[in-house]
């Protein structure tokens, strides 16, 4: 299958010159992850939850309201495009090889679309192996935690998110997008003299998501493609009785159609 054939056609573009504050309150309202910037009529990168989280972390960036933090100090300037008559295993392998969930598609110098991870693992719908060949040992942070400890872990380690424990028992999950969310928001409400300290004080709990959508071991590839898409999540736990033994992301999806 040719990447033109699961690609989206629709891009949802940002100015180069808008706020982290526009960015994220689009992407809210796209239910995105992430945008195509522009400067004038050209696509010249992308800013993703990712770089929000970071750019909003950084400590020089904590003591300015995020109107005056603008979409031109946080894209991504290396594009990475794939050819819409490319195979889709290429798409999948390349996402792996550089650590992204999204290629920009063209057809020559055009560019036509973009295809995303979601976009990929609708292929697996129907795949029948068990999640337990595909799972990963997850990496959790203890409930209480700062949202700044989350951050830093997320970007040490090169991880999108991070089941939350209370003890042995799973409570809830942090993500990038729920970093770039809470930071975004928190600004507002806060006068600027008291960012940087009150930024500190922020935890995981406040911010979590705490109903969470688990699956077990024997749950197939397919079933878990399928929820992901229906809950428009990026993970499953993987639950042994109320252990937690594994997590599935849609990079361990899009792993599968490289094989």
């Amino acid at each position: 299958m040719k990447v033109k054939d699961v690609m989206s056609r629709r891009l949802i573009t940002i100015d180069v010159d808008r706020s982290i504050h526009d960015a994220i309150k689009l992407m809210k309202r796209k239910k995105v992850s992430r945008l195509l910037v522009k400067d004038k009529d050209e696509i010249i990168g992308i800013i993703t939850e990712r770089d929000i989280a970071r750019r909003l972390g950084y400590w020089k960036e904590r003591k300015l309201l995020t109107t005056h933090i603008y979409v031109s100090s946080a894209y991504t300037k290396d594009l990475k495009t794939v050819d819409e008559d490319e195979n889709v295993s290429k798409a999948s392998r390349m996402m792996l090889t550089f650590g992204i969930s999204s290629l920009v598609v063209t057809k020559g110098k055009k560019v036509t679309g973009i295809v995303t991870k979601t976009d990929l693992i609708k292929l697996l719908k129907d795949k029948k192996i068990p999640v337990s060949s595909v799972m990963k040992k997850p990496l959790t942070i203890p409930l209480g935690s700062t949202l700044l400890q989350a951050r830093k872990i997320m970007m040490e380690r090169g991880i999108k998110r991070l089941p939350v424990m209370y003890g042995n028992k799973l409570v809830g999950i942090v993500t990038e997008g729920d970093i770039a969310r809470a930071l975004t928001s928190f600004r507002k409400f806060v006068e600027d003299k008291h960012l940087d300290k009150r930024m500190k004080e922020i935890k995981v709990d406040d911010v979590m998501s705490r109903n969470l959508i688990t699956i077990s071991e024997k749950t197939s590839v397919g079933e878990a493609s399928n929820l992901m898409i229906k809950n428009d999540i990026s993970c499953l736990p993987v639950m042994r009785n109320d252990e937690l033994v594994g997590i599935v992301t849609k990079t361990d999806l899009v792993e599968v159609l490289t094989k």
